[in-house]
């Protein structure tokens, strides 16, 4: 499982993008080889998504200049789909890919939604 934010894939930040799919893969290797190459594997990528920016800096909210910077950017929504459609293009090379949209609530006064994706891989044919 990895984590990150919608503004980690606003499709501006290739090399991020790259990162995390990297990871991902790496997960879906190691879990490939602890199945002994039979079992179906499955890695999950989820990334969250406020629909505002925190109102002041603070210290509790990890990266409120790159999240306040994307939402200015491209808005709440655009920037959840634009990270929706690049995320998924990315880890589509990996596998068959599962997503949606999570509502979970809201977190230091600002709404909060998760975007998730199963990557599933079927094992090599013997």
């Amino acid at each position: 499982m990895k984590a990150a934010y919608t503004c980690d894939f606003d499709g501006a930040g290739r090399k991020t993008v790259e990162k995390y799919g990297q990871k991902v893969e790496e997960d879906l290797a190691k879990a490939c080889e602890a199945g002994g190459g039979e079992a179906q594997v499955f890695a999950l990528l989820l990334l969250t998504h406020p629909i505002s920016a925190p109102v002041q800096p603070t210290p509790v909210v990890k990266y409120a200049s790159e999240i306040s910077r994307s939402l200015n950017k491209r808005g709440a929504t655009a920037l959840a789909m634009t990270a929706r459609e690049v995320a998924e293009n990315r880890l589509k090379t990996l596998g068959s890919v599962t997503s949606g949209t999570l509502a979970t609530g809201s977190a230091f006064g600002i709404e909060v939604f998760i975007e998730y994706f199963l990557v599933a891989k079927r094992p090599h044919p013997s």
